[in-house]
């Protein structure tokens, strides 16, 4: 392996056919082998974020990058139509649910 941190390259030194039969033994072995789930966190976390080159984040996520300029600004539950607020004097909010 040579890693050159100026070039911003790590570039393996075996030979293309080394890689390939490297690989053919890896698959004919069923690949890596990775330890069982221990917590329900673990579990999440492996099944559903991707890949380090493509940003190692919750894949569900990603739809939701641009969520405001795609369908708008999301619902405000805290402050909806549905509840009557005003100032008072102690310059706190005061609400109230009208049912």
């Amino acid at each position: 392996m040579r890693i050159d941190l100026n070039k911003g390259s790590a570039n393996i030194l075996i030979s293309d056919d080394e890689v390939k039969k490297r690989h053919a033994e890896l698959t004919a072995k069923g690949g890596f082998k990775y330890p069982a789930n221990q917590t329900p966190w673990q579990e999440l976390y492996r099944s559903t974020v991707g890949q380090q080159a493509t940003g190692a984040c919750l894949e569900l996520a990603t739809r939701y990058h641009d969520i405001a300029g795609t369908v708008g600004v999301a619902r405000d539950n805290h402050l909806g139509n549905d509840r009557h607020c005003e100032e008072r004097s102690d310059e706190a909010i005061h609400c109230f649910f009208p049912w």
